[in-house]
């Protein structure tokens, strides 16, 4: 039995592929220490560098939940008179932090 070679039109393809680019660094839109009064809110908004990262979810917390809490998207409501500190994070431990 003999074999037919069939030539065929094969175009070749190219494949991107992107390293990832972890974050370096997060900033707040506000430092230091701010005063809310009890019940009211406060947005906190972050900018991660660089600005290509490809890893950009931020994770919000409050070291005390009873004095304020935070939205998962940076929004602050003083629940009760006190301090605590809120923070965002991105990537493995990259940090930033405000006092209410």
């Amino acid at each position: 039995m003999w074999m037919t070679e069939i030539p065929l039109d094969v175009t070749p393809a190219t494949v991107n592929v992107k390293k990832d680019v972890v974050p370096t660094g997060i900033s707040l839109n506000k430092t230091g220490t701010v005063n809310i009064n009890k019940e009211s809110t406060d947005q906190l908004f972050a900018t991660i560098s660089p600005s290509d990262t490809t890893d950009t979810t931020i994770t919000w917390t409050s070291s005390s939940q009873s004095v304020a809490s935070v939205s998962s998207s940076g929004l602050v409501t003083a629940n009760a008179v006190g301090t605590t500190t809120i923070t965002a994070r991105v990537g493995t431990n990259v940090t930033a932090s405000v006092t209410y």
